[in-house]
């Protein structure tokens, strides 16, 4: 749910009836309508005055906005949602490393278990990768690969046993957030290998799990 006034406060002060309101602008197409497709719940708060009337100018205001707003029709349905993480993750703070990195966004930063930092690829790789090691063999089922960007869509998910590196299972996410869930396997090391003509790579955090089901 999200919530926002048509004034500067949610409840009403006695300079409001002079005071500019947001514009229909503001209200429709930067908030109404991006999280309508979010299935997000908004809320207009209009505050009436000491009368218990709505000021003039918050009328004209909701006035635009139902002129401004045109529904779409029925919403697309709900998609079903991933099954909550509970599982520790056991890649948090492991040794990491990757590819040349981009100024001072280093590999360290993509499994620190802060989602406000991330691994940076160097513009200059063609090839770019980023691992975590998870120093002992251990069995994990889950990888959650969490990107700084949207258009970082496409990528291949690795996990080393055996002498080699094998791949895992992987569909298209298109969210910032990309769970892979598939059968328990056993590895040492896990690893992203991003295409050479794709968008600028980076991880904001690697997440391996051993949940259980």
């Amino acid at each position: 749910m999200a919530c926002l006034p048509v004034n500067q406060h949610w409840f009403w002060k006695e300079n409001y009836p002079t005071t500019p309101v947001k514009t229909a602008e503001t209200i429709v197409d930067k908030n109404l309508i991006p999280l309508n497709k979010a299935y997000c719940n908004f809320i207009l708060n209009v505050a009436p005055n000491r009368h218990g009337l709505i000021d003039d100018n918050a009328l004209a205001l909701l006035k635009e906005i139902g002129a401004r707003w045109k529904p779409e029709g029925r919403m697309a349905a709900l998609q079903a949602p991933e099954p909550p993480i509970i599982s520790p993750n056991i890649a948090k703070r492991k040794p990491a490393n990757s590819s040349w990195s981009w100024d001072s966004n280093i590999s360290d930063f993509g499994n620190d278990d802060d989602f406000k930092t991330s691994w940076e690829s160097n513009q200059h790789v063609k090839q770019a990768w980023y691992s975590v090691d998870l120093v002992t063999e251990q069995p994990f089922n889950m990888i959650v690969l969490t990107v700084p960007r949207k258009e970082i869509r496409s990528y291949t998910l690795q996990y080393f046993s055996e002498g080699t590196w094998k791949d895992l299972p992987t569909t298209a996410k298109e969210h910032l957030v990309r769970i892979h869930r598939f059968d328990r396997v056993w590895g040492s090391q896990v690893r992203v290998l991003f295409p050479e003509n794709g968008p600028r790579p980076g991880v904001s955090e690697l997440g391996i799990y051993n949940e259980r089901r």
